[in-house]
């Protein structure tokens, strides 16, 4: 939080430097990411611009410049495109960025094969189509997610807020485990794990 100001101003640093794009996810992620690399940094808008092929920018942001979320109908603000493509080639390519609609050069995905690998994987009765196909839009984050879900089991019931700062001490929170079945839970204590 104490830098939260910093980064709103370094977002607008952002949107200038990126050619003032479309903010729906992905682009408004690659946003953030810059305005946070900026922040992080310590870095002024003619800073980034200057440096930019020495720079080590977030893999969202140089993806963005390759052309993987599409090219902007007014193309690529430049000179800083080049800058920070300079040296750089799309994995598994020889190419320095996408020319044209995305993914015309792309093989059709295999959604059956994507779904016989997630059941090998992970447990096959509990793969559905919506995990078919987060795993073929997002490989890594679905595979984090399933790990996760595998440790800790299904917190889909947990409201966010628990999810991310935990409970606190004589807490009350309700679950809904099921439709018409709720557990009721507090917190009574902390006490110290034991080491097994």
């Amino acid at each position: 939080t104490g830098q939260w100001t910093q980064v709103k101003k370094a977002y607008a640093t952002a949107n200038r430097l990126l050619g003032d794009i479309v903010k729906v996810t992905p682009s408004s992620k690659v946003t953030g990411d810059l305005a946070q690399f900026i922040v992080a940094n310590n870095l002024s808008e003619e800073d980034v611009i200057r440096d930019a092929e020495t720079l080590s920018f977030p893999q969202s942001v140089i993806e963005y410049f390759q052309g993987y979320l599409g090219v902007p109908s007014y193309g690529f603000p430049e000179p800083l495109r080049s800058r920070v493509l300079k040296g750089k080639t799309i994995e598994g390519s020889d190419q320095i960025c996408f020319e044209g609609r995305p993914g015309i050069e792309m093989t059709p995905f295999d959604f059956d094969s994507c779904r016989q690998t997630l059941e090998e994987k992970w447990d096959k009765d509990n793969i559905r189509n919506v995990d078919v196909m987060s795993s073929a839009m997002y490989p890594a984050v679905f595979d984090s997610f399933m790990e996760h879900k595998t440790q800790y089991g299904d917190l889909s019931c947990v409201d966010t807020r628990t999810f991310l700062t935990g409970m606190k001490i004589d807490q009350e929170l309700v679950v809904n485990i099921e439709r018409g079945k709720q557990l009721y839970i507090k917190l009574m204590g902390i006490g110290v794990p034991h080491p097994d």
